[in-house]
């Protein structure tokens, strides 16, 4: 009997070059794009750069996806920080 192929829903957030270019340029919806976020999901910077950022504090509760969605905004920060720690040294290195 024939079964319907499901594709994962897992998704790995790459880290491209476009990534890494909204995020030194603070552009939350290009960030987003870049990423392949929802847009329910909290965005990798700060609170004080973006209004959906990370705030200083973790949420208190849980209670919302976007809540939820702070342990990987935090992930995806570090690894786009070290992609233009990167990206600067091979700049510096090329010249």
């Amino acid at each position: 009997m024939p079964v319907k192929r499901r594709l994962d829903k897992s998704r790995s957030h790459r880290i491209t070059q476009e990534a890494i270019e909204a995020f030194v340029e603070k552009d939350m919806w290009g960030l987003h794009h870049a990423l392949g976020l929802p847009p329910w999901h909290m965005s990798p910077l700060l609170r004080s750069q973006d209004p959906f950022g990370i705030p200083d504090q973790p949420p208190s509760s849980q209670s919302t996806c976007f809540d939820q969605s702070y342990e990987k905004a935090v992930e995806l920060r570090a690894a786009l920080l070290a992609g233009v720690k990167a990206a600067k040294q091979s700049r510096h290195t090329a010249s």
